[in-house]
């Protein structure tokens, strides 16, 4: 009966789950990532029934018993008695996140991840222990992203998981586990650190969840083999957490290739009112480039016109997450490209990158341009 309501309440929680990934899926424009993430974890808050993490038995035969945090990659390493990949199992936790863009800033983000927690007995005078037990976790976070520089970006988590923790029963005379299958919740957060200047995306996050309620129906009985010690958790966790961006589920599709023309016009007359910033400055090695324009972030229906030396570059240009390439030649000192904002989609400013490919190098730009002001990037060849 105890058990049924448990599996209720985790299958009442994946329809919560479903229900506001699909409400923050469907607020979003082309705004998904998928991710693959693999964790190493140290697990928190596990101690003797007394509240202590020591005990001493009563005929003091195994003198002091203490209780440590479990660190999963350090602790256990080799182990004879498993596999590799049952090892390699017990390391880390795996997982898949998928993020939702709800703006430029914020995301939401669900996922699954399955993986193992732990703590460690050592015991003055017997044998000491390493302990793992399986857990399922369901978490749930909203981002918000600060922007350092051009390419990299610090996303601050807050949220939390719903777990589902169970135990293989065993006994090897020092440590009596039973199952007792719990599911409970975590609360907490974290800070990641994300390189933004590719599709793909590699990221690092370092996060603390805390639980309240005992998990674990553990008894160390190396104090004493009639009664022993009872062993709870609450199975507070601190993550270090790499994730890897392997599937945009809005492409990924072709990089387009468009030709353009150069229309000559008087781009003081066709732009009167809009006001050029401070130039960006770009040295290169070659008397031509390839440009290539994509939205860096969410995908809301910016739109762009480009004027090279004074001249319009062909026609408006629809930003998404597919680069839209041009081919442009460079005359004798300076050389002007202004970048200006048809329209600023539905997420002010007109947010852009700029792939520069010159001959076997590559340059990242990202600017940003409104109805008033236009982004100016200045390019000259190198002097050898």
């Amino acid at each position: 009966m105890y058990l049924t309501a448990r599996f209720i309440a985790m299958r009442l929680y994946m329809l919560l789950l479903i229900l506001l990934g699909s409400a923050s899926l469907g607020s979003a424009q082309k705004g998904y990532n998928l991710y693959f993430s693999m964790s190493p974890t140290v697990t928190f808050g596990t101690q003797f029934e007394n509240g202590s993490n020591q005990v001493v038995s009563p005929d003091n035969k195994t003198g002091v018993n203490t209780i440590y945090p479990l660190y999963s990659v350090l602790d256990g390493w080799p182990d004879v008695e498993r596999s590799f990949m049952q090892s390699l199992a017990r390391k880390f936790s795996y997982g898949l996140i998928l993020e939702a863009y709800l703006s430029e800033r914020h995301s939401f983000n669900l996922g699954m991840e399955f993986g193992s927690r732990g703590y460690k007995v050592i015991s003055a005078s017997s044998i000491s222990s390493l302990i793992s037990y399986r857990n399922w976790c369901f978490p749930v976070y909203f981002s918000r992203y600060k922007w350092l520089g051009t390419f990299w970006t610090l996303k601050f988590n807050y949220g939390g998981s719903i777990n589902y923790a169970y135990s293989q029963v065993k006994s090897n005379k020092v440590v009596d586990i039973q199952s007792s299958p719990t599911l409970y919740p975590l609360l907490g957060g974290g800070v990641e650190m994300a390189y933004m200047g590719k599709d793909g995306k590699l990221s690092f996050e370092l996060a603390y969840y805390h639980g309240w309620q005992n998990i674990l129906n553990h008894t160390y009985i190396g104090v004493d083999n009639k009664l022993g010690e009872g062993i709870t958790s609450n199975a507070s966790t601190l993550r270090l957490v790499m994730k890897y961006n392997f599937q945009r589920l809005s492409g990924p599709r072709k990089r387009k290739e468009k030709s353009h023309s150069l229309v000559a016009i008087d781009p003081v007359q066709f732009w009167v009112d809009r006001i050029q910033k401070e130039p960006q400055q770009l040295e290169v090695d070659s008397d031509s480039l390839e440009f290539c324009f994509l939205d860096d972030q969410t995908v809301d229906g910016d739109s762009i016109l480009l004027m090279w030396n004074d001249s319009i570059v062909g026609a408006p240009i629809g930003l998404d997450k597919t680069p839209a390439c041009i081919k442009l030649g460079l005359k004798p000192g300076n050389n002007r490209l202004v970048v200006h904002a048809i329209n600023e989609g539905k997420i002010k400013p007109n947010t852009y990158e700029i792939r520069v490919k010159d001959g076997a190098a590559a340059h990242q730009i990202r600017m940003k341009s409104d109805m008033q002001n236009s982004a100016v990037l200045e390019v000259r060849r190198k002097r050898y």
